[in-house]
């Protein structure tokens, strides 16, 4: 199976795809606790130069 390019986490043993920040420019930033990944947080970039198109 084919995956598309991004970030995946495993939680529990499945894979989880973190959806990317909605514009396609950003962070992801990945929280852990305990050694296991708890939280996933988008920041999103909003590029000055193409407000206006």
């Amino acid at each position: 199976m084919e995956k598309k390019d991004g970030v995946y986490i495993c939680v529990g043993g499945k894979e989880q795809f973190v959806k990317p920040p909605a514009n396609g420019f950003g962070q992801t930033t990945i929280g852990w606790a305990n050694g296991k990944p708890t939280t996933a947080e988008n920041k999103e970039t909003i590029k000055l130069n193409q407000l206006n198109k």
